[in-house]
Formats: structure tokens, C-alpha cells, sequence
């Protein structure tokens, strides 16, 4: 792993999205839900959709107290390179 440690995360990011909001969030299958706890969610983007879609889906529903793209840490990144290369 060489560059800057932001780009190294940005490089290996997963689209995984964590969620705060207020109110009652009804999920279907439109989006992979990870994890879900009272008044929070953690979801991973196919491919194909954007974190738009998501702001939309879910502000339709709920009020998005807090909206943040999960980067993986160094060691996350270092661990799974590791699991590839086995």
C-alpha cells in the first residue's frame, strides 16, 4: 500500500452508508441493510445505486439526522488484503 491514507481508503471503500435519523424507517429489499438499531442503519450499496438514492429513500420516510460514508480503517484494508492473498 503506497499514497496518501485518505486515497487508500477512498481505493478500497465498500459503499457502506451509516444512517442517524428520527422517526420510523421501514426497509425493503431496494437496499442491503448491514445492521440496524433503534433510530440508526448501516447500509452497502450495489454497484448500481447511488447515495442519492438512498438520502431519497430514506428522508421520504424518516428525518436523516446524520449521514456518513463508511471508510474502512488501515487495518481493515491490511487485514483483507491478507485474506485475498491466502
Amino acid at each position: 500500500l503506497e499514497g496518501n491514507v485518505t486515497e487508500i481508503k477512498n481505493e478500497f471503500q465498500q459503499n457502506i452508508y451509516h444512517i442517524n435519523y428520527l422517526g420510523e424507517l421501514k426497509l425493503d429489499d431496494t437496499f442491503a441493510c448491514i445492521n440496524k438499531k433503534e433510530n440508526s442503519v448501516t447500509i452497502q450499496l450495489s454497484s448500481n445505486q447511488t447515495s442519492k438514492q438512498l438520502i431519497d429513500f430514506v428522508s421520504s420516510q424518516v428525518e436523516i439526522k446524520n449521514f456518513n460514508k463508511k471508510l474502512p480503517t488501515i487495518n481493515e484494508i491490511y487485514l483483507n488484503l491478507i485474506k485475498e492473498n491466502e
